[in-house]
């Protein structure tokens, strides 16, 4: 198992605190390419690393079914400006972690 060591952003933004990945554990064999732990201020979260039928990365936050099956996020962040932000440096670390070549990013929810 990888672990990474913390990554901030640099990107400036109105709110207090800086988005960080503290932790990304790749996985094999599973619809999730990696675990990733995000830390905004106090809070920590818990999210995925997954690729879209398009080959797109994105960041998956924690979510549960309803009754009709459908899937909605449990934890997400109101202003699309830091949902982006911490996208952009959950794939990033993915990809530097991997070695990868920059792949494209999914529109943030």
């Amino acid at each position: 198992m990888m672990n990474t060591q913390i990554k901030t952003s640099e990107a400036k933004t109105l709110y207090p605190h800086t988005p960080q990945v503290v932790r990304l554990n790749p996985f094999s064999g599973t619809g999730a390419l990696a675990g990733v732990t995000l830390r905004y201020g106090p809070v920590f979260i818990r999210a995925y690393i997954r690729q879209t039928n398009e080959g797109k990365l994105f960041l998956s936050m924690p979510g549960r079914k309803n009754e009709k099956g459908d899937w909605w996020d449990s934890a997400y962040f109101v202003d699309r400006s830091i949902s982006e932000e911490f996208q952009a440096l959950a794939v990033e670390t993915y990809q530097t972690q991997l070695g990868l070549a920059a792949l494209p990013l999914a529109e943030a929810a």
